[in-house]
């Protein structure tokens, strides 16, 4: 793709990076190198990543995905994602952000996260441009953290990422409907979900409908997501499967992820559970992480909030039957019987009283599932995409 001179953006989302002392930067997320040259650097020269600093890692980081390279360098600033770290910190890291910004001839922004919002701003203080991939919804994120100054800061963060969103250039949805109804835009639209998988092999399904045809007296099932909050529904899950384990139910909870497993243990205890959840920890992203889910009968992501759930695309692409809230556009992808309200264990109690040992069902959407998965390859995605940054590129 040819570049019609050199242009630099800033990229911000709210990723933890930290530093190895090999010189290289590692991410807590999906953000490795191989992203930045396959989305970015085909249409932008140089990308400065914005992100929140972890600190130095020297420990093991072969969990970690690596994404420092060529081209690419990372800007890492203190963590100001709580209301109040804003308050105090806020306007200093706002003066280093717009400085950032003046140096660039574009900024990028994931998301509706604190350093995007600002760097959104110093964009339109400088008359640069900016464009957005909505990711999430700013007031489920704040509103189901948990917190009291969440419930106070949500209405306030979603009118800040409404403004955003509406200023912006350019945007770009992961959901078809969900987002663009909650934060409208002015500039040019398009949807392409930030979620991209590799087109999985005929011989994934026929592997899955054997695995189902065994019949298993136990299931095993399985969750993706940090369980250092609530916003994933663990606690949701903890409590209907402790109701379905006093009727004489048989299973083991996999829960893929980050976070401090000593949290949960108490809710656990009371289930009667320790023996039937595992936390598996972090999987780099890819291979490692289709192999666990292969290992699985059945997902189930009972979140409070969402924007398009990769783990659910993913589940899908091997063919898993799948249980999920209606938060985000969650809903988007599944049939209406395997969708629960958010928030509601009681249905989601239901929904795997009436699954459990429905193998045909089981079967019906392992196929559904995995033909639906396919709308999120590489080949469906990329042409939207790169039409969408090369007509970004045309207005630095």
């Amino acid at each position: 793709m040819k570049k019609t001179s050199q242009k630099t953006v800033i990229f911000c989302h709210d990723t933890y990076y930290c530093r190895h002392s090999n010189q290289e930067i590692y991410a807590f997320g999906a953000f490795p190198y191989k992203l930045w040259v396959e989305r970015f650097l085909p249409h932008f020269d140089q990308v400065k990543i914005i992100g929140r600093d972890k600190g130095a890692c020297d420990s093991d980081v072969s969990m970690l995905d690596c994404s420092s390279g060529p081209n690419v360098t990372h800007i890492l600033l203190p963590n100001i994602n709580a209301p109040l770290k804003r308050l105090l910190q806020g306007r200093r890291l706002y003066k280093e952000i717009y400085r950032q910004v003046s140096e660039v001839d574009g900024v990028i922004i994931r998301g509706p996260v604190e350093f995007g919002m600002m760097a959104a701003k110093a964009a339109r203080a400088q008359k640069k441009p900016y464009a957005v991939e909505m990711s999430g919804c700013a007031f489920d994120h704040t509103w189901f953290h948990g917190s009291i100054i969440g419930h106070l800061y949500a209405p306030i963060k979603y009118l800040r990422a409404r403004h955003m969103v509406a200023r912006a250039d350019q945007v770009i949805y992961v959901t078809q409907r969900f987002l663009q109804k909650r934060y409208p835009a002015n500039g040019r639209i398009e949807f392409a979900s930030n979620v991209e998988i590799t087109a999985p092999e005929e011989a994934v399904l026929t592997q899955r409908l054997t695995r189902i045809n065994t019949k298993p007296s136990a299931l095993k099932i399985g969750l993706i997501g940090n369980y250092g909050n609530a916003l994933k529904g663990l606690d949701i899950a903890i409590n209907v499967l402790g109701r379905l384990k006093a009727e004489g139910y048989k299973f083991d909870l996999h829960v893929l992820g980050s976070g401090d497993p000593q949290r949960w243990h108490e809710a656990m205890k009371q289930q009667g559970l320790e023996e039937h959840i595992h936390f598996d920890g972090t999987l780099p992203g890819g291979d490692q992480v289709m192999t666990w889910l292969d290992g699985l009968d059945l997902y189930i992501q009972p979140s409070r909030h969402e924007g398009l759930p990769r783990a659910v695309i993913e589940a899908m692409s091997r063919g898993l039957p799948c249980l999920i809230s209606n938060a985000g556009g969650a809903d988007e992808l599944l049939d209406p019987y395997c969708i629960h309200k958010k928030g509601s264990a009681d249905q989601l109690y239901y929904q795997l009283k009436g699954i459990w040992s429905d193998w045909s069902w089981q079967a019906e959407q392992a196929e559904n599932n995995f033909l639906r998965a396919k709308d999120y390859t590489a080949e469906v995605l990329k042409p939207k995409r790169e039409a969408f940054w090369q007509q970004f590129l045309s207005k630095l």
